[in-house]
């Protein structure tokens, strides 16, 4: 068999190959070898069909000969490291992929696949190097712009991914996944028209994609609105019978009259049938507000303990780690040489800190405040993320509060700047107050009086009774690993006091206290008050103001489940009197 008629033999047999007709493919490449035994190409053929049948190791030996006899060409270290990856043998495909384009700084593919293998071993930067790389090379490579959207995701580089995800839909406009994260994305940074604008189009593309439901249905209940996301509610649960979570939805958006409920039933009937499921806990927490509506208490409390005590069981929080971060904090604000320096605060706007545990009022207050037009929202920024990131000059060293005692002026006045420039990112026209309402802030109001002297901060407080027993009823996030045990929960409160007490101590009135109670009782006289502390005049509220997110039926909700809180009062008995009286009735 002559060369050249050899040469067209091969390429028959991967004309074969790509007609999925591989045995002739096979009989083919046999044939080539036999004859040119010295040929890469040949050897590099035998490969792929190898690696067609899934035998890697005779894929490896045969791309392996290729190289050897011809290791200029970089197409056969792409061969070589897609059998690694197939394999999960990742080093070794990262290996080849170098190989690759050092020898073809152009092979945009080889670039693309170096970024995946990098980011499959977790080494993010280096993956991002790559995929830019390759959408220099190939700016239309839709891929590469996702996995750069997907890769800054994994840094809490949420806007640059956006960016990186619009472009990818711009060339893909259709694409399930890109428009799925951008949704994703928006909801995470509260911008919620813009999340559901997204959202929709997958509905639309296709109508019974799970997790474009359930965020749809989680932004509607941030929103308030349960008669938008009851009909996705239903949806979810027809899509998927055992999303056990779209119950936790419905009890959110539903009151339930009667214990004969059908969906109280159906709810039952589902606890039978995932007797072992941890994700049975929804449905215990669904029940148990159910019942609730239903003013069987003692039931509705079965039915919450049984979930929190799963949850618990599966969450760790260490509340002795807790509690040690709150006496670091105290002992590094005394010794703090931040407090001797002067910043100036000529902003043309400010921070407005909402502080206050879940269940607080926090959320009821920012909901009326934000009718203001001075006052916007900058959604759960939390001066935390900014001095945890990693994205500005002067990184502190360290953790908070180690680096309290050392802080410079010019690591100070850092810090503040990268604080207003994410404030200012989401601002439309010009307000005077932009709302941070993260939880954790309460540890850094020390920090936050600081760094921003005309900062306004509102300490929202309620009933400790009634805090902790809303978070108890609450399914939670992570976040919240401690609410889950009366103990902990109960445990946690008193830190959370204890470091509220200290910044009372620290500094002459370091904030305005809002009463749930009060609020709920006269919301006008209470924002009144909340407006006079910010400088702001009251807007006019008409008959038709709508109060009626104001919880009045949660006051003292407590006493319904006096009788099942002994645990939650024995701990909270020695700070407030009216849990004493209860300890004592026994």
């Amino acid at each position: 068999m002559q060369e050249t008629k050899l040469l067209n033999t091969i390429l028959q047999a991967y004309q074969f190959r790509e007609q999925n007709q591989h045995v002739s493919a096979m009989t083919l490449a046999k044939q080539c070898l036999n004859q040119l035994p010295q040929n890469p190409e040949v050897h590099c053929l035998w490969s792929l069909l190898l690696a067609d049948e899934e035998n890697y190791p005779e894929a490896t030996k045969a791309i392996n000969i290729a190289i050897k006899i011809n290791p200029s060409k970089a197409e056969y270290y792409f061969f070589l490291a897609e059998i690694k990856e197939v394999q999960k043998k990742y080093y070794l495909a990262e290996m080849a992929y170098k190989e690759c384009v050092k020898r073809n700084k152009k092979h945009y593919l080889a670039h693309a696949k170096l970024g995946q293998t990098l980011e499959l071993q977790n080494k993010l930067k280096p993956a991002i190097k790559h995929y830019l790389h390759a959408v220099k090379i190939n700016p239309k490579y839709a891929s590469a712009l996702f996995h750069l959207g997907l890769l800054h995701m994994k840094i809490n580089d949420r806007i640059t991914a956006l960016v990186y995800f619009h472009k990818a839909l711009e060339l893909e406009p259709k694409d399930i996944s890109t428009l799925l994260n951008l949704g994703k994305i928006l909801f995470a940074e509260k911008q919620y028209e813009l999340a559901l604008k997204f959202l929709h189009k997958v509905i639309k593309f296709e109508p019974q994609n799970n997790e474009a439901l359930d965020n749809i249905i989680l932004i509607y209940l941030e929103l308030n609105n349960h008669e938008k996301a009851l009909p996705y509610i239903r949806e979810l649960q027809n899509t998927l019978d055992n999303n056990l979570q779209s119950w936790w939805y419905l009890s959110l958006c539903k009151t339930f009259v009667y214990q004969d409920d059908p969906d109280i039933e159906y709810m039952q009937l589902l606890l039978k049938r995932h007797t072992k499921s941890d994700n049975r806990s929804y449905l215990y927490f669904a029940l148990g507000k159910a019942y609730h509506d239903c003013h069987n208490y003692k039931v509705a409390f079965e039915y919450y303990e049984n979930g929190n005590n799963i949850i618990h069981k599966k969450r760790s929080f260490n509340i002795s780690a807790y509690k040690t971060n709150i006496s670091k904090i105290i002992t590094n604000h005394k010794t703090s040489k931040i407090k001797r320096m002067h910043l100036s605060d000529d902003n043309s706007f400010q921070p407005l800190f909402i502080i206050g545990l879940p269940g607080s009022g926090k959320r009821l207050l920012e909901t009326a405040l934000v009718k203001h037009y001075k006052i916007e929202i900058a959604w759960d920024i939390g001066i935390s993320q900014i001095v945890n990131s990693d994205q500005f000059d002067h990184k502190l060293s360290g953790h908070y509060p180690h680096w309290l005692k050392t802080m410079s002026k010019e690591e100070a006045l850092a810090l503040k700047e990268v604080y207003f420039e994410r404030l200012n990112r989401d601002v439309d026209g010009r307000p005077k107050f932009i709302i941070d309402t993260l939880p954790d802030n309460f540890l850094y109001i020390g920090l936050i009086k600081w760094l921003f002297p005309n900062a306004k901060i509102i300490h929202c407080t309620r009933d400790p009774l009634d805090i902790c027993l809303s978070m108890y009823f609450k399914y939670c996030s992570q976040n919240y690993a401690f609410s889950y045990d009366q103990d902990m929960l109960a445990e946690y409160y008193l830190q959370y006091e204890r470091m509220m007490s200290f910044w009372g101590e620290q500094f002459e009135q370091p904030y305005v206290s809002i009463q749930y109670e009060d609020f709920v009782a006269s919301p006008k006289e209470i924002l009144n008050i909340v407006y006079q502390y910010l400088g702001l005049r009251q807007p006019k509220l008409g008959e038709d103001y709508d109060l009626s997110y104001l919880h009045h039926h949660d006051i003292n909700k407590w006493q319904n489940y006096k009788f099942f809180l002994k645990p939650l009062l024995k701990k909270l008995a020695t700070n407030y009197v009216e849990a004493k009286e209860h300890i004592k009735r026994g």
